[in-house]
């Protein structure tokens, strides 16, 4: 009896050093993964859900810039792949990284930002910062972290995370998908828009 308590206490406790070595080889993946930012394209705002951060890529229109906000994001919402010297100008706010900025974002409104990068001020550009109600929120993440592959050849298939937060704010799902990849014939090479599988 003694035997099969110190078998099972040990499968308990290898059991658990897996896992936390899983979790800590995804925290260091997820870190090594930040780019800082070094001109607007590249600009992130990160979303702070009960079950972690999700980034949101910034979307660039003919004259602006936007960014698309799901519903619920609760209160965390911050430039997160900003330098710590680096900062932004949002409508006579400057914020840095890591500042909380949901207090201050003038939504559904076009306002001037500025972006300050290794001590260069770059050339004032207009954001609209966009925020759905009532409606849950799909994350993926591929394993390159770019969609970039998959648009330029319909045939690659990347491995990727999803998460899928509710209205609300909670997490739904969160799991790996097998691939995604590109689809369409004359539509993925005659638009500028393509459709994922």
């Amino acid at each position: 009896m003694y035997r099969k308590r110190i078998i099972c206490f040990s499968c308990f406790i290898c059991i658990a050093v897996l896992a936390i070595l899983g979790m800590l080889g995804r925290m260091t993946l997820r870190v090594e993964r930040v780019s800082f930012a070094q001109n607007y394209d590249e600009l992130q705002l990160y979303v702070q859900y009960s079950a972690g951060a999700e980034p949101i890529n910034i979307w660039k229109d003919e004259d602006s810039f936007y960014f698309f906000l799901p519903a619920n994001v609760g209160s965390g919402v911050s430039f997160g792949n900003l330098q710590s010297e680096d900062s932004i100008i949002i409508a006579g706010h400057a914020y840095q990284q890591n500042d909380n900025i949901w207090n201050e974002i003038p939504f559904d409104t076009a306002c001037n930002m500025q972006l300050t990068i290794d001590g260069e001020v770059l050339p004032e550009q207009k954001v609209v910062f966009m925020h759905s109600e009532n409606l849950p929120a799909v994350f993926i993440e591929t394993d390159s972290g770019t969609v970039d592959a998959i648009h330029s050849d319909r045939t690659i298939k990347e491995k990727a995370k999803v998460s899928l937060m509710n209205a609300q704010g909670s997490c739904e799902f969160r799991g790996g998908i097998e691939y995604i990849k590109a689809r369409g014939n004359s539509t993925f090479s005659e638009t500028e828009k393509r459709l994922i599988k």
